[in-house]
């Protein structure tokens, strides 16, 4: 989504690591301040995982989540979850 060569800020919320020790992050465009994970969940391409206490962009990404399913892009939906395969 984003040039090999660009420049990104990372930023932590309350807790910098989950109990599995993996990174918690915001990663933000360093020359714009854009929020890619926005944009991939306002295409229904990312879903949002709360990671209680960390919740800076919660707000954000819920309302992001919202509009994916409004404009009706739910790309999972032809996908059978229980069995583990797309349906045709």
């Amino acid at each position: 989504m984003l040039p090999a060569d660009s420049q990104v800020n990372v930023v932590h919320d309350v807790v910098a690591r989950d109990h599995y020790r993996g990174l918690l992050a915001y990663v933000f465009t360093a020359a714009d301040n854009l929020f890619p994970h926005e944009k991939l969940i306002a295409r229904d391409h990312a879903q949002v995982l709360e990671t209680k206490p960390n919740n800076a962009c919660l707000s954000v990404m819920r309302h992001d989540t919202a509009f994916a399913h409004r404009s009706n892009l739910e790309l999972w939906r032809a996908c059978e979850t229980s069995r583990g395969y797309i349906q045709q």
